[in-house]
């Protein structure tokens, strides 16, 4: 199931309901940007501070990468992107996760 926010609160309500397998997000989001998402997880999610978070944004200087990277994401892709390239980075993402668990 793929579930949507438009903004950080909405993100931060819909993981108060469940634990997504990912989350892409990106920096220029209405309120609050996208490292305090990235933030959020990294520090209040515990054992789930291995959640791949891949951002996907336009905002693509060096010093926003390594800001997003330095807040905890796991991928940075720059707009634009094709939609294979998301696929392919979040199927390794996300079986990174599971086999780093096992």
């Amino acid at each position: 199931t793929v579930q949507t926010a438009r903004s950080v609160r909405e993100a931060k309500e819909i993981m108060d309901k469940g634990i997504p397998d990912i989350i892409l997000t990106d920096l220029a989001m209405p309120g609050e940007s996208g490292l305090v998402l990235i933030e959020h997880v990294r520090k209040n999610l515990g054992k789930l501070s291995n959640l791949p978070i891949m951002v996907l944004s336009a905002c693509a200087f060096e010093a926003d990468k390594n800001n997003a990277l330095g807040a905890g994401a796991s991928y940075f892709m720059p707009k634009p992107f094709k939609p294979n390239e998301v696929l392919h980075q979040v199927r390794q993402l996300t079986l990174n996760r599971i086999f780093k668990a096992d």
